[in-house]
């Protein structure tokens, strides 16, 4: 896999000044970099990571340096990255309070950001989208045959489409980004 790189910049939480959170893609791994300009009784940052932007589960855990009025560096390798993902550091004081950074989303070349669940369905089919509100375009359902038998305006995550009066048969989703790229995604209708 060929090293990309992405970055957000100026992300403030209390009492930790994070003034960078980076990545870069180590073959199929994410190399999440971040510094602190100063931190005040920090024990501890916790990184997480999610694939639908909503739902975050915990990859690891870096200690700090509790108290320091000088930047330091912290990294954790997330290993096993979906296509499409979401990650936030989660800051937890000594005294247990907790700040969360900006999230920084991570895709891979090649990747859908469109996931159908089931993808063999009677009633209701589950769209996951695994992009940013404001990247989301037009969203389109087709027949077999090509027609749009429904239009839909989809959100960042997970979305449920009521299919339960479409005849039986296979159907394709389009997805077209802000960009006007097109990602597809087949489901049959039982």
């Amino acid at each position: 896999m060929a090293s990309s790189y992405g970055s957000y910049n100026s992300c403030l939480i209390l009492p930790v000044s994070i003034t960078a959170f980076e990545y870069t893609l180590l073959n199929n791994s994410v190399n999440l970099n971040w510094q602190t300009a100063s931190e005040f009784n920090t024990d501890r940052f916790e990184v997480e990571r999610s694939t639908d932007g909503i739902n975050f589960n915990q990859i690891g855990i870096v200690r700090s340096a509790g108290t320091s009025n000088t930047p330091k560096d912290y990294s954790l390798l997330g290993t096993n990255p979906a296509t499409v993902n979401y990650y936030r550091i989660k800051q937890i004081d000594i005294d247990g309070k907790a700040n969360y950074s900006k999230t920084l989303l991570v895709k891979l070349k090649g990747a859908n950001p469109l996931t159908l669940q089931p993808t063999i369905v009677t009633n209701q089919l589950r769209v996951n989208i695994g992009l940013q509100q404001q990247e989301i375009g037009h969203i389109q359902v087709y027949d077999i045959s090509g027609k749009v038998v429904m239009n839909f305006t989809g959100r960042s995550g997970y979305n449920e489409i009521n299919v339960s009066s479409f005849s039986a048969g296979s159907y394709f989703i389009r997805l077209q980004n802000s960009v006007g790229e097109s990602f597809t995604g087949r489901f049959i209708k039982q």
